[in-house]
């Protein structure tokens, strides 16, 4: 059988090796969640080219798995001076697939819903995030006015699939509904509950009181992430005289967080670490910080915090997408607010009982993220719904 997973991702060809790679998590590994019950996958989406050899930890070719890449679509409003390109070059792709998969938010995905109702294509989609919050994070009215059609357009390819696997549990299923049996399934891959990691990190938290370490992941580069946020609340943690290390992990130039954080005479409580491998270099990154921030001003339901869960790390967020269902109402703010984050900040760093008690909660709370659990949620759901179609 034939199945096709389309989406916006951008992937990278390499002419050194005719392999494909994965700029985000889209990598080999992920394509085994439909392999397992297809022996053809094609893969839709954007493409790059380069000439040299690629990181190989970002492989995304896999067996079983063939590419078609949209190299002419660089995104924004080629995704609608090209529509009626992209609708032509999904049309022969989605006829002769036994089972389309969307995933959304995607533009691609939303004229691929198009192709499926007028070839009476049913399809599955994976919904993990939300495109107004994203779009609603620019300043200029053109970005928030495609944001807001891009929004009721994803809302309609939701509404008439055959079935949806969300991220969150609540608040994706709220904005776009479907008509259809539905599951909550992250994306996250971890192996959960080895007890001594919540043994170490109490250690870890009883010897932090004089020093805190707090860390951040997130594309340095993308204002969305909130490191803004964060900064603010940092600047009025260092004015009531608390002594802190900001680390933060994540690509992009770091210059404009630079500039902010020399502005508020933070700038050398801050360490850019760049971007980090994920799996072990994650968690030994994670392992080494007292508290975990994550101050987004748009989410689905991030891999990043999860991740920090599971290592035990007691955590503050905001209380964009699906934060709200991993952390504590407590330690939740409200999108920007840095001077409730600051609040917490120094509620938490002032309690290491507080910090106790939100590990162990987000420890717990982590397993419900096991990739057994999740793979066996996932692939019952999928087999259900091809026996359906």
């Amino acid at each position: 059988m034939k199945a096709v997973f389309i989406n916006d991702h951008r992937f990278v060809h390499s002419n050194a090796d005719s392999k494909v790679y994965t700029t985000g998590t889209l990598d080999s590994d992920f394509w085994i969640r439909y392999t397992v019950f297809f022996d053809h996958l094609t893969v839709v989406g954007r493409g790059t080219v380069v000439d040299g050899q690629y990181s190989n930890e970002n492989l995304s070719s896999a067996p079983d798995v063939y590419f078609h890449l949209l190299f002419d679509i660089k995104g924004g409003k080629d995704y609608f001076l090209k529509e009626k390109y992209i609708f032509n070059q999904l049309y022969s792709i989605i006829k002769s697939a036994d089972f389309v998969v969307i995933r959304v938010p995607s533009s691609i995905g939303n004229i691929a819903a198009q192709v499926c109702l007028k070839l009476g294509k049913k399809y599955l989609v994976e919904v993990v995030g939300c495109i107004l919050d994203v779009s609603n994070t620019y300043g200029n009215p053109l970005m928030k006015l495609i944001g807001r059609l891009s929004y009721y357009r994803m809302r309609k390819t939701v509404k008439h699939s055959e079935g949806a696997i969300y991220v969150t549990e609540r608040f994706l299923q709220k904005r776009y509904p479907t008509q259809k049996p539905s599951i909550s399934a992250s994306n996250v891959r971890l192996s959960t509950g080895n007890p001594l990691v919540l043994t170490d990190r109490c250690s870890r938290l009883r010897a932090c009181h004089q020093h805190i370490t707090i860390g951040t992941i997130g594309s340095v580069d993308l204002k969305y992430k909130g490191h803004h946020v964060l900064f603010y609340a940092a600047s009025l943690l260092k004015r009531n005289g608390f002594n802190f290390t900001i680390k933060i992990v994540g690509g992009g130039n770091p210059d404009n967080l630079k500039q902010l954080a020399e502005k508020l005479e933070i700038l050398n409580n801050i360490e850019f670490l760049g971007k980090v491998a994920k799996g072990d270099q994650i968690f030994h990154f994670l392992d080494k910080i007292d508290l975990y921030v994550h101050p987004s001003l748009t989410e689905g339901l991030p891999r990043a915090v999860i991740e920090a869960m599971s290592r035990g790390c007691p955590i503050l967020a905001s209380n964009a997408g699906g934060l709200p269902e991993l952390i504590s109402e407590d330690f939740v703010h409200n999108v920007g607010d840095y001077h409730t984050l600051s609040e917490q900040l120094m509620r938490m760093v002032d309690s290491p009982n507080i910090m106790y008690e939100q590990a162990t909660i987000n420890f717990e709370k982590s397993k419900e993220f096991d990739c057994e659990v999740l793979d066996q949620r996932r692939n019952m759901y999928i087999n259900k719904l091809l026996k359906n179609i």
